[in-house]
């Protein structure tokens, strides 16, 4: 199952997400792979987005 049809929304609603820093995407060959254990049921991990958001602060 890939994240737009797990969250129940678009390819670009999940685009939108992790260009937003609200999901993780991992580049993987020409795929963006969204890890597994970001997702709570059909929702977004609560308490992910800070987590990003400090990841991107320490980012070279």
């Amino acid at each position: 199952m890939d994240a737009a049809e797990l969250l129940g929304v678009s390819e670009a609603a999940v685009d939108e997400l992790r260009e937003s820093g609200r999901l993780l995407g991992v580049s993987c060959g020409t795929e963006i792979r969204f890890p597994a254990d970001q997702f709570a049921g059909r929702t977004v991990l609560p308490g992910l987005e800070p987590v990003l958001a400090a990841f991107g602060e320490i980012a070279p």
